[in-house]
């Protein structure tokens, strides 16, 4: 067996694990230490798959209104800007204390120019 092929499969060896991550709960992530933030729902990870994906710069940035699909807050339309885009998705700016970043990528559906 080629050597990266066994490097491959003991990183893949799964033996003993049973009860080590997957029965305990997760750890305490950035939505547990600040009350304000939300995941955003309909929230995309972009047009991925990196490093392939093929993104376009928007020059100037386009005005939009987006919608947006709060965790606990439920549907809200922002007006904001598109600044690039890749296939099917779009990336705009957001500023607002329940997101911890200032963009987000979403899909073209939930985007349309102001």
């Amino acid at each position: 067996m080629p050597r990266h092929a066994q490097q491959f499969e003991r990183v893949l060896h799964t033996a003993g694990m049973a009860g080590f991550a997957f029965d305990n709960p997760p750890p305490p992530g950035p939505f547990d230490e600040d009350p304000h933030l939300q995941r955003i729902l309909n929230a995309k990870e972009g047009p991925g798959p990196w490093p392939n994906a093929v993104l376009h710069r928007l020059h100037p940035p386009v005005p939009v209104t987006v919608r947006v699909v709060w965790e606990r807050d439920d549907v809200e339309h922002l007006d904001t800007i598109a600044t690039d885009w890749g296939g099917l998705h779009v990336l705009v700016t957001i500023t607002d204390r329940r997101r911890r970043f200032g963009f987000l990528w979403l899909h073209c559906d939930d985007v349309g120019r102001r």
